[in-house]
Order: structure tokens, then C-alpha cells, then sequence
């Protein structure tokens, strides 16, 4: 299988505090519309750097406030290999503090937001998940580089159910979504 590439979406230099050999750091700026950012052109340019020309299966990508470890990084890697043309996405519970909702729910699920774990995802947010090469072609002229935060996950996730490119869930992953208040 060819190479997938590994990017770290880190919001305004914030993230965790941690260097992960295998992942190269991208930074999401901000745009005058705080706290909107530009996380489409960040994510476009990231491919364009990282993937060039090479025969690059597509990318995975861990948002700098998930923090993943080698055994869920691991299973995400043997469900790619397994299936290099699905976005694979973990189960990751995303915080009131991100979704103003009054509980947490999961980051992917299929018809709509829970805490019910859905094994398909028709909709997805980037915490630990992987995007196949055809896929972000066709984001990139569906005009990815335009994407605002907060949109760019469910922009992504339209364009995948529009090429019918399957969501499978890598449900032996456990990353843990850092942003949230106790």
C-alpha cells in the first residue's frame, strides 16, 4: 500500500504539548471572523506540502487537542490498511465546551449526534481520523482552500456521501478529545 501521510491539526499554536515523530505539525490560523479559522486552506496546504506528487494513499490527521497512542495509532493504521479507500474515523467524545450541546457526544455518527457509538459515519470530524486521496482531490476543487472552521469537517464529510466513499469507525481506538472543562 502507498504511504499515508500523518498531519497534526494544531489550532493558533495552541495543542498539546507533545512532538509525535510520525505526525508533522499544522497550524490553523485564525481569520478576522474569531474564532473562525482557516482550516481548509491550512488542510489544503498541508496536502500540497506534504503529499507533492508521490504516490501517497491520503492522510491522517490528529487534532492537537486528541491525544492518541501508539496502540490506537496502530489499529488506525491496520483498519486503513485494510481499506485505504474509506474515511477512517475513532470514536472520540467531543465536549460541551466545543459543541454547546449539554452533554457530550460522539465526533462521527451516521443520521445524527449522540452518545450512541454508530459504526457507520456519514459524518465525521477530523479528531483522529483519515481522509483517502480521492477524497481530498476532490475537496481541493471543491473548493477546500475557502473552508472556514467550523465547517470544514461537515463540508468534508458531504463531499464523501456525494462520491459515496464509505465512513467506516476504527471502534478499537479510544483517543481522548482534550478540550472540555471539569
Amino acid at each position: 500500500m502507498p504511504p499515508v501521510v500523518r498531519a497534526r491539526m494544531i489550532w493558533d499554536h495552541g495543542g498539546l504539548p507533545v512532538k509525535l515523530a510520525a505526525f508533522r505539525d499544522v497550524h490553523v490560523a485564525p481569520s478576522a471572523e474569531y474564532p473562525f479559522g482557516r482550516k481548509g486552506l491550512a488542510l489544503a496546504g498541508a496536502w500540497r506540502q506534504l503529499a507533492g506528487s508521490a504516490d501517497v494513499a491520503g492522510m491522517l490527521l490528529l487534532d492537537g487537542d486528541v491525544a492518541a497512542d501508539p496502540v490506537d495509532h496502530d489499529a488506525i493504521t491496520a483498519c486503513i490498511d485494510s481499506d485505504p479507500e474509506a474515511v477512517w474515523t475513532a470514536p472520540v467524545r467531543i465536549w460541551p465546551v466545543s459543541t454547546y450541546r449539554d452533554d457530550w457526544v460522539w465526533a462521527h455518527w451516521e443520521t445524527e449526534a449522540s452518545q450512541h457509538l454508530d459504526l457507520t459515519a456519514n459524518w465525521f470530524s477530523f479528531n483522529f481520523t483519515y481522509l483517502p486521496r480521492r477524497l481530498i482531490g476532490a475537496c481541493l476543487e471543491a473548493g477546500l482552500e475557502g473552508w472556514q472552521f467550523p465547517r470544514v469537517d461537515a463540508e468534508v464529510s458531504r463531499v464523501a456521501r456525494r462520491m459515496r466513499v464509505p465512513g467506516r469507525v476504527a471502534a478499537e481506538c479510544r483517543p481522548v478529545h482534550m478540550h472540555y472543562v471539569l
